[in-house]
C-alpha cells in the first residue's frame, strides 16, 4: 500500500473515530434515561459482543471494500437508534452494529500494519491514540450537543459524520482483490497468543461497560457525564505514545507488555474500591492510561510474528469478541446474584493480572518473544 493509500486510511479512521467517539461515549446515559435499567443495559453489552461472533465464523473475505459496508451498517445503527430510541434502539444498534467487526475492524487492522514494518508498537500507539484523542473531546461535545438537541441529534449527526469516510473509499485506494478467510486459518495464524488475546477481551470488557455504567450513579446529565470522560482522556493520552516509541527502538515488547498489563489490572481493581468521586475519577484516569499503553503492545506482539494480516486480525476480532462475550456474562451473573458492579470489575482487573503470568510462564517461550525482540533491536 503506497503512501497515498496509508494516508486515505488514515482520515477514514480519523472520520470513523470521531463520528463513533461522538455517538456512542455517552450511550450508557441515553440507555439510563430511556428506562432501561441495569440489567438490560448489560445485556446489551453482551448483545454487541456477542452477535459479532456468528458474523465473524460467516465471513468468507477481507479487503478494502469491505471497508465501505463497515461504515453503512454503523450509519444504519446510529439511525435506528436514533428513530427507534430505548430498548428497540439499544437492539438495533448491538445487532446492526455488530457486522462492523468483520466489515470494517478486520480489514481496517489488517491494511492499517501493512505500511510500516518495524514499527508496530509505535503504529498501534498512532492506533489507539487517535481514539484516546477524540476521547478528549468528543464526550464533552455530546454532552452539549444533548443539552441542546436531544440525543436523537446526536446520533443522526454521528451518523452523517461517517459520510466523509465513504467519499475517502472511492478512487485507486479501493482495490477490488479480497483476502480469502477461514476460521481455522485465523486461529492457527493467532497460534500460542489465542488465550491471551480472550483474556484482553474479558479484561477489557470492564472499560468498555462496567466503567461507564458505574459511573451513572456519580453523574445523571448529560455535560457533567461527557467531561468526566473527557477529562480523564486528556489525562491519560500522552505517555502512551512515548512508551510505544520506546518499546519499538529498544525492542523490549515483553517488559512493556508485562508493566501495562499489570498497571491495567491495578488500574481496574482501584477502581472497583474507588467509591469517593474524586477517587474514582482518579482511578479511572490510571486504568485508562495503563490501557493506552496495554493496546499498542499486545497489538505489536501479534503483528511482529503473524504471517498473515488479514486472517490474524480475523482471528483476533473472533476471540476478543468472545472475551468480552464471557466478560459480559460474568458482570450480568454477578449483578443477578450480588446487584454488584464492582465484583465483576474486580474479576477483569485480575484477569489482566493474569495475563501477565500467562505470557511470561506459559507463552514467552512459544512465541519466540526474545527472538522477536532481537529482530528489532
Amino acid at each position: 500500500m503506497g503512501k497515498a493509500c496509508r494516508g486515505q486510511l488514515v482520515w477514514i479512521f480519523a472520520v470513523w473515530t470521531a463520528a463513533l467517539t461522538l455517538g456512542t461515549s455517552i450511550i450508557y446515559l441515553y440507555f439510563e434515561e430511556s428506562g432501561m435499567g441495569i440489567l438490560e443495559m448489560l445485556l446489551y453489552g453482551f448483545a454487541y459482543y456477542a452477535a459479532p461472533i456468528a458474523l465473524l465464523c460467516l465471513q468468507g473475505q477481507s479487503g478494502w471494500g469491505s471497508l465501505r459496508w463497515g461504515l453503512l451498517s454503523q450509519m444504519a445503527a446510529l439511525i435506528a437508534l436514533a428513530f427507534l430510541g430505548g430498548i428497540w434502539g439499544a437492539l438495533a444498534l448491538a445487532l446492526i452494529g455488530s457486522a462492523v467487526f468483520p466489515l470494517f475492524w478486520v480489514p481496517f487492522n489488517a491494511l492499517w500494519f501493512t505500511y510500516k514494518k518495524g514499527k508496530n508498537a509505535i503504529e498501534s500507539a498512532i492506533y489507539v491514540g487517535m481514539g484516546s484523542f477524540a476521547g478528549i473531546f468528543c464526550p464533552a461535545i455530546a454532552g452539549i450537543i444533548v443539552v441542546f438537541w436531544g440525543f436523537p441529534a446526536l446520533f443522526l449527526l454521528s451518523a452523517l459524520l461517517l459520510v466523509p469516510g465513504l467519499v475517502l473509499l472511492r478512487g485507486d485506494c479501493a482495490p477490488n482483490e479480497a483476502a480469502a478467510i477461514n476460521n481455522s486459518e485465523s486461529l492457527g495464524e493467532i497460534a500460542g497468543l489465542r488465550t491471551l488475546i480472550f483474556m484482553e477481551g474479558f479484561g477489557g470488557m470492564g472499560t468498555f461497560i462496567l466503567i461507564p455504567m458505574i459511573t451513572l450513579g456519580y453523574f445523571d446529565e448529560p455535560l457533567g457525564f461527557g467531561m468526566f470522560f473527557s477529562a480523564a482522556g486528556l489525562l491519560s493520552i500522552a505517555l502512551s505514545m512515548v512508551f510505544a516509541k520506546m518499546s519499538d527502538e529498544l525492542g523490549n515488547r515483553r517488559g512493556f507488555l508485562l508493566f501495562s498489563s499489570a498497571g491495567f489490572g491495578a488500574g481496574m481493581a482501584l477502581c472497583s474500591a474507588s467509591y469517593e468521586p474524586a477517587a474514582w475519577f482518579a482511578s479511572v484516569v490510571v486504568a485508562m492510561f495503563f490501557r493506552n499503553l496495554f493496546f499498542p503492545f499486545s497489538n505489536a506482539i501479534l503483528v511482529d510474528r503473524c504471517g498473515k494480516l488479514h486472517p490474524a486480525m480475523h482471528g483476533r476480532e473472533l476471540l476478543l469478541n468472545a472475551g468480552r462475550a464471557m466478560g459480559a456474562l460474568l458482570a450480568i451473573g454477578a449483578y443477578l446474584l450480588w446487584g454488584d458492579l464492582r465484583l465483576p470489575l474486580l474479576i477483569a482487573g485480575i484477569s489482566l493480572f493474569a495475563y501477565g503470568a500467562v505470557f511470561e510462564f506459559f507463552k514467552k517461550k512459544k512465541l519466540g518473544v526474545g527472538i522477536v525482540e532481537a529482530a528489532i533491536a
